[in-house]
């Protein structure tokens, strides 16, 4: 391996424990901030005590744990009770006003899938969900080729998913290493945090380019679409939460 390989690898390596540190301290904080809206202050003490503990100064959630527990520390002193939504660092500016949705496009068409509004997990993959199955065992887009039993085997029953916290959205790879994320393989189980513009490719099946949008055009069309091309075999994608759009346009 090259020096400049080696490189590459040593940041990428650490790019993917920072992600994963930052992850996790966002979604304990996120559970915080929960606890402090019921009003189980406790509870809501000891995540943010332990995340203080746990984490640097450079992960950029510090400065709003430290904050969220100068208001917790505060209320409890006052004598309790849960604390307004407005009132906890890091959701004023976001919440409720912020109107972001997020899309997943599937190139070299018109169609795109949209999430609905702060849905918390989007899962996606090649198995329904059926009636009276746990939500682990269905997803809420399934994608198939129905001309081939081969490449739909490669497309995992639960090939990845896509978590959302706050206004932040990250992916997990669930199918063992055939998922790509802008064009470079992704771990499974690791998360990674997406932007706009980034590309997702399932099994070298479909390719969706993830936008996070207010204003998206696009009219709603049937769940249940069968994608052809002459160049390559046709799609069966289908939406069982959230909505399928055509004439999709981003601005």
């Amino acid at each position: 391996m090259s020096y400049r390989n080696t490189l590459q690898k040593e940041y990428d390596d650490f790019e993917a424990k920072r992600t994963k540190k930052i992850f996790k301290a966002k979604l304990s904080l996120d559970e915080a901030r929960q606890f402090a809206q019921r009003g189980e202050l406790a509870k809501a003490l000891t995540i943010t005590n332990g995340l203080l503990k746990s984490i640097s100064k450079s992960i950029p959630v510090y400065k709003e744990i430290v904050e969220l527990r100068k208001i917790i520390q505060a209320q409890i002193n006052s004598g309790g009770g849960s604390i307004r939504v407005e009132s906890l660092p890091g959701m004023n500016n976001n919440y409720p006003t912020s109107t972001n949705l997020l899309y997943l496009r599937i190139l070299g068409t018109p169609y795109a899938y949209q999430a609905p509004y702060r849905l918390k997990t989007i899962t996606i993959g090649r198995q329904r969900r059926k009636q009276g199955l746990s939500p682990s065992e269905g997803n809420d887009i399934i994608i198939r080729v129905p001309g081939s039993d081969q490449k739909s085997l490669q497309i995992s029953r639960r090939h990845l998913e896509i978590q959302q916290i706050d206004t932040e959205y990250f992916v997990f790879d669930k199918s063992g290493g055939h998922t790509k994320l802008n064009g470079k393989v992704m771990s499974e189980n690791q998360p990674y945090s997406l932007q706009t513009r980034d590309r997702i490719t399932i099994a070298n099946v479909i390719v969706l380019e993830v936008l996070i949008r207010k204003n998206v055009g696009g009219l709603k069309t049937d769940n249940v679409i069968r994608i052809d091309n002459p160049d390559r075999d046709a799609l069966f994608i289908e939406a069982s939460i959230g909505d399928m759009v055509t004439e999709f346009f981003d601005e």
